[in-house]
């Protein structure tokens, strides 16, 4: 088996979908050991190849395509969990775990086992805030990762995926009035961030309209954090960049994720929000 057509899509979702809940509720090491437990239930139904099996995974349920990646990679990385808790039982921050897996598991920046000791270290030990900064700058020295417009030029159909997932998601726990989940996301997104995010759409799709220079990430979803990764360079991108990308999306569905966004921020009704977006039950929208 090596992509989504041979895997059970629907079995996964009702397998991983228990484990979801409870990494949602977690942190530190607590969230990493469960999602190596969903990399070994991705790996024992002998997905090869990551990427379509999360897609399909995140078109039919609240899971995202990102959480399913970065379980495979930690599962792949670390194949026994005895390994995994030898090594990062200390780790309070996902956060910061999730900052360092490029430096520690990308054999593309493959680091001496010296440096990969002393970020385990830093995981383990530190602060996680201190911890972030260090790593952040280590990634600048030695794997120079930046959001440089100029690299992004070329990768608007990449942004263009993501920022339909994140339409499709949002507007479906709209339309569903799914208000658990919504809750959720308003308390770790907070009201800077919903409006930030906003204010992204909207200088995506208006040249004049200045938008936020950075967006703190560090608590939200996993699905958010890939969306201002992904979006905000094209926020802050000359029109040309804007353009190309806008020709991948519908601007009407950029518009409505930033009313959405905003009008959670403003605790508008969902049932006002629902009428004005057309997202009716039934609806073809």
């Amino acid at each position: 088996m090596n992509n989504s057509t041979s895997i059970n899509i629907g079995k996964l979702i009702e397998r991983i979908g228990p484990i979801n809940n409870k990494i949602r509720s977690t942190d530190g090491y607590e969230r990493i050991a469960l999602m190596w437990d969903v990399g070994d239930m991705l790996f024992a139904e002998g997905v090869t190849k990551i990427h379509p099996v999360a897609w399909e995974i995140q078109k039919k349920s609240y899971i995202t395509r990102a959480l399913v990646t970065y379980c495979y990679r930690i599962r792949r990385k670390w194949t026994t969990k005895a390994e995994l808790e030898n090594l990062f039982r200390g780790v309070r921050s996902y956060a910061a775990f999730r900052e360092a897996m490029p430096l520690i598991e990308n054999e593309r920046f493959i680091l001496d086992d010296q440096k990969v000791k002393n970020i385990i270290r830093w995981l383990n030990e530190e602060n996680p805030r201190g911890v972030k900064s260090k790593l952040v700058a280590m990634k600048k020295e030695y794997i120079n990762i930046r959001n440089d417009r100029r690299q992004r030029i070329d990768e608007t159909r990449t942004e263009a995926f993501t920022f339909s997932a994140f339409y499709k998601y949002l507007t479906i726990m709209v339309k569903n009035e799914d208000t658990t989940e919504l809750e959720n996301i308003m308390s770790k997104v907070g009201d800077d961030g919903l409006l930030k995010l906003s204010q992204m759409c909207i200088a995506i799709m208006n040249d004049d309209y200045k938008g936020p220079d950075s967006v703190i990430t560090e608590k939200m979803p996993d699905i958010f954090r890939e969306f201002v990764d992904k979006l905000l360079p094209i926020s802050l991108a000359k029109k040309e960049v804007k353009a190309r990308f806008k020709r991948l999306v519908s601007g009407q569905n950029v518009m409505e994720i930033a009313d959405i966004l905003n009008s959670l921020r403003l605790g508008e009704s969902l049932f006002n929000m629902k009428k004005r977006l057309n997202l009716i039950i039934g609806s073809d929208k």
